[in-house]
């Protein structure tokens, strides 16, 4: 056997046709593969990330499933869709690409939370987020860690220290890409080769005023408060859709942790059904909605005493 056999391949300027035993193939889906040393192994398209969205590229041996970390990176490798098996009940996901806040931990590699310190200082993880491991028990590929404000707390742009601030690619390109998970948020919103992402939520943006100058006298300045929290604000800064899990309603295990009453999980993308989608697969099974703990206590303030009169 030779080039000469295949005109086509030929015309394409192949060098040579290698004949390769089929047995033990059977199993091995359809898709780009490189052959080395006796193996096949699977091709990555590598592409930019241009909005400086990633903390890290993953990748996972399709032997072992262990999970290869590409830190720092500029670029994600992505598999072909071709490697996962058709979509079926017990993966619905599979073939869909996500990334997750770098606040999840992922079996093998270490937790950054945003901090170069915190990451030098970590151990990698024994087993991943509950979260990341759902998502992968559906058939979900996870291609890499995107960036978050250092342990996952408001910051704008100008306040990041240990890493570069991602890109907002709407309007002028300089736009607040908003609170901490503003590299999933970017991710989505910019890369179409990215089908979802999963952020976190604590609500603690409450507790930090910001001020609004513009349009307005001095005299008039206006206190406002951030109340949209690490879901709803970079969804609605890069005009996506953001889905904040009520609190409790999926195990926050395996997560860095701000507040154990307040923190929650969420999802960014760019299409209504891949929204339904995810969402409801991944809260299958979980506690029943609207049944919160039976409240224990109330507290009820004081009546404020009458008013002294000063004659």
């Amino acid at each position: 056997m030779s080039k000469d056999s295949f005109p086509g391949l030929r015309d394409l300027g192949t060098i040579n046709v290698i004949p390769i035993a089929t047995n033990g193939l059977q199993g091995l889906r359809s898709g780009p593969y490189f052959y080395q040393q006796a193996s096949f192994h699977h091709v990555y398209r590598e592409f930019p990330d241009s909005q400086s969205a990633f903390f890290s590229a993953i990748t996972q041996s399709p032997i072992s499933g262990q999970f290869i970390e590409h830190r720092p990176t500029d670029h994600v490798a992505v598999p072909s869709r071709l490697y996962s098996p058709p979509q079926t009940p017990k993966l619905p996901l599979s073939g869909l690409r996500f990334a997750s806040k770098d606040v999840f931990d992922v079996a093998g590699l270490k937790t950054s939370a945003g901090s170069r310190s915190f990451f030098e200082l970590s151990d990698p993880e024994p087993k991943s987020a509950f979260i990341v491991q759902k998502l992968a028990a559906l058939g979900a590929v996870l291609v890499g860690k995107a960036k978050n404000t250092q342990f996952a707390n408001g910051e704008d742009p100008q306040e990041w220290i240990d890493y570069r601030c991602p890109w907002n690619p709407r309007g002028d390109g300089y736009q607040n890409p908003d609170t901490s998970s503003s590299g999933s948020a970017m991710a989505v919103s910019s890369y179409p080769w990215l089908d979802f992402a999963i952020g976190s939520d604590s609500k603690i943006e409450l507790l930090f005023p910001t001020f609004r100058y513009q349009e307005l006298p001095r005299s008039a300045l206006m206190r406002t408060f951030l109340a949209c929290g690490s879901i709803a604000c970079p969804a609605a800064a890069q005009g996506i859709f953001g889905l904040r899990m009520s609190t409790g309603a999926l195990p926050h295990e395996g997560a860095f942790t701000i507040s154990k009453y307040l923190d929650t999980s969420g999802i960014f993308t760019r299409s209504i059904d891949i929204l339904h989608l995810v969402s409801s697969k991944l809260l299958e099974g979980a506690s029943e909605p609207g049944r919160s703990p039976p409240i224990s206590e109330v507290i009820e303030p004081a009546a404020p005493p009458p008013p002294s009169v000063i004659s």
